[in-house]
């Protein structure tokens, strides 16, 4: 461990002079447990468990569950998040009043924890836009995005610099950059392996090109919030620096709140201060101008054919388009920035996705099970802990009903997923990407 670390403990040294050795003390230790509940999902689970200060739905857990076996995990009951980077909602506590209809680019978003956080605080009015490259992590996004259930987000997966040259501007750009992962030694072991001084620099030089190639996607008075999972200054400090030199940017970062570090230009929580692990952030406004020239808009084929008051809530609010072979709901709001986006950028999801269309029958989409916007009439069969953990494994599953059909599968209140009975026999219709491969308690 020492050797391992030896690199590591010089810098912290040179950092925090006394304070590092109560820093890597601190790194021996458990990491703290900590959840965010879905606003709209609620069920009071998590009632009495200790509230993250600087978090509204955030908490700790005194222990760690088997999150697998709980089906109110795979309903998006809540999300299982390091109490850290739950910060972003005090440092936007300012903002947010002025992002009533924003467009909003979490451009380094997988898997998902300050993409659904964002849509949690943030008004139904915005428009979220949540980008990942690596094809793997994108997939993770995209399912987590399914369990939050809100229809107000698109899925891109491309380079920052392939998003700026849309005709795109956003009034909130959040940079969650890769780095060099020393805020997570404590809690994954693969950030200690792959860390070094090399690796640190190459970091660095990848966050300031992120950076350089975002801005011009950056409305006039538009926010910028930059963060990392690091301690290292020129990942986190000395890229605030170069932008404030170089860029026409202001530093709004607010007070930090209690027992957060405020540093030269943000926040810093270290594990020895506060139940959290390392997590840096701050928040610029950008007071430049704009060249962009709009681009001729791609057209997306709309089917007025599809009976959307069958499925949704709130029908009048939607369009509903065929992309690939889904059809998808999407407000114009959402459509309109699809169709801009397109011409440069890979397009994942837009909106909600409905399901498919083969022959005469219509199979619904897993997100549409777990979407808020699902009418509250849609057939249904609860199922118990036992029952509904086979159905999260893709088991043969047995339910009441009277009725032929497409039925969601709840577990106390939360929707999972779909399946169908024919006659007699129940088809299990959860997706096999989101299965659990876990075996099942005898009790």
């Amino acid at each position: 461990m020492q050797g391992l670390y030896e690199d590591f403990y010089k810098r912290m040294h040179h950092q925090l002079g006394g304070e590092a050795s109560s820093l890597i003390a601190s790194l021996q230790g458990p990491s703290p447990i900590s959840i965010r509940i879905h606003p709209e999902k609620d069920n009071g689970l998590f009632r009495d468990a200790t509230k993250v200060s600087w978090c509204s739905q955030g908490r700790y857990l005194k222990d760690r569950p088997v999150f697998t076996l709980d089906p109110l995990f795979h309903a998006g009951c809540y999300y299982v998040q390091e109490a850290g980077s739950m910060l972003i909602e005090s440092i936007l506590r300012d903002v947010i009043g002025d992002l009533k209809t924003a467009n909003v680019l979490d451009l380094c978003a997988a898997p998902g924890g300050k993409t659904t956080h964002l849509i949690s605080l943030l008004s139904k009015d915005c428009n979220i836009i949540c980008n990942e490259i690596i094809p793997g992590r994108n997939k993770i996004l995209r399912h987590n995005l399914a369990k939050w259930g809100y229809s107000n987000s698109i899925v891109t997966q491309n380079e920052a610099k392939d998003i700026a040259n849309s005709t795109v501007l956003f009034d909130l750009i959040v940079v969650d950059a890769p780095c060099s992962g020393e805020g997570l030694f404590r809690k994954d072991p693969e950030a200690i392996r792959e860390w070094s001084p090399e690796q640190v620099d190459v970091c660095a030089a990848r966050q300031t090109n992120i950076l350089e190639d975002i801005i011009p996607a950056l409305k006039p008075g538009g926010y910028l919030l930059y963060s990392t999972c690091t301690y290292e200054p020129s990942e986190n400090d000395q890229q605030i620096e170069r932008l404030l030199l170089h860029h026409p940017f202001i530093n709004i970062t607010p007070p930090a709140p209690e027992g957060i570090v405020a540093t030269t230009h943000g926040w810093q929580s270290f594990p020895h201060k506060v139940a959290a692990e390392g997590f840096y952030c701050c928040l610029l406004q950008y007071e430049g101008t704009s060249s962009k020239k709009v681009n001729i808009e791609q057209k997306f084929k709309t089917d007025r054919s599809f009976n959307k008051g069958l499925w949704l809530k709130e029908p009048d609010k939607f369009e509903v388009v065929q992309q690939e072979e889904y059809l998808n709901a999407a407000t114009p709001a959402i459509l309109s920035l699809t169709k801009a986006l397109a011409r440069k950028c890979y397009i994942r999801q837009s909106g909600l996705p409905l399901g498919q269309t083969k022959g005469n029958d219509f199979i619904p989409a897993p997100e549409l099970a777990m979407s808020l916007q699902l009418k509250s009439d849609t057939p249904a069969c609860s199922l118990q802990l036992k029952e509904v953990l086979h159905f999260l494994r893709g088991d043969s599953i047995i339910a009441e009903s009277e009725m032929e059909g497409w039925h969601l599968i709840n577990f106390e209140g939360h929707a999972l997923g779909w399946a169908k009975k024919i006659r007699q026999r129940w088809n299990n219709y959860y997706p096999k990407d989101w299965r659990i491969r876990m075996a099942i308690p005898e009790k």
